[in-house]
This record gives structure tokens, sequence and C-alpha cells, in this order.
């Protein structure tokens, strides 16, 4: 129930694929794609903070206001974007 905080499209620019778009997966585990390439799974860490499958040194978090994830950005370790729910 929690995860559908966090689904959604978050853009970072203007191009057609400066997006990530967070969503369930087959496996119903929360996952991350930039534009319409592969996702990865998103593994809880913290409160409203993943590591994406396969990189555990990178920190996606969320921003939240009113129970809806407002923001994500990305970090390794210091943040490298930021993109905004569209």
């Amino acid at each position: 129930e929690q995860q559908k905080i966090y689904l959604g499209k978050y853009t970072f620019g203007g191009g057609e694929d400066e997006y990530f778009e967070v969503k369930l997966n087959m496996r119903k585990i929360l996952s991350m794609a930039r534009g319409d390439y592969f996702g990865r799974a998103l593994l809880k860490v913290d409160e409203h903070t993943f590591a994406p499958g396969g990189a555990p040194s990178v920190r996606i978090k969320f921003e939240i206001k009113d129970g809806l994830a407002q923001s994500v950005t990305v970090h390794d370790p210091m943040p490298i974007v930021k993109a905004v729910r569209g």
C-alpha cells in the first residue's frame, strides 16, 4: 500500500527521455527506470530512501508532501539529479 505514494513520472529536463518512471515490476516490487530503459528494483534502506538493485552505494530519495512523493533525487553519494513529479 505504501508503494503507491511513489508511483508516477518524474521529469528532470525537456528531452524525450529526461524522466524517471516509478512503477511496480512483474513481481510487484517498486522499480525505477529512466525513459523507456529497463528499470531497476528499489530496495528500501531508510524512510523514503532506496538503493537500486546492483548499485548499493547509490541512494534514491523521495520528498513526500501530503502523503505523496513530489520529487525524487538520485545521490552517488552527492546529489546528481532531482526530478519533479509531472
